[in-house]
């Protein structure tokens, strides 16, 4: 079976034997070695967070707090000497 994307043979997996690849998409249309499938993957990462935020709004409030305050609002850090 050959890669549609760099048009190399795809190996079959050393451990399962797998000889089919990867699925393409959303790259092209069917199935991909795995040097190629890393480019794939970051399509569709890119292609999931456009999609959504990476934080909503009340993940940022927290990340926020957090920030100001480490062991959270209202704790004081310790002093272990």
């Amino acid at each position: 079976m050959m890669c549609v994307l760099c048009e190399n043979e795809i190996i079959p997996d050393v451990v399962s034997g797998w000889d089919q690849g990867n699925n393409a998409q959303p790259l092209a249309d069917g199935r991909c070695c795995d040097n190629c499938n890393m480019a794939v993957v970051s399509s569709r990462m890119d292609q999931m967070f456009a999609k959504r935020p990476l934080l909503t709004d009340e993940q940022k409030r927290i990340y926020k707090v957090h920030q100001i305050h480490p062991g959270g609002p209202g704790r004081k850090e310790s002093s272990d000497a």
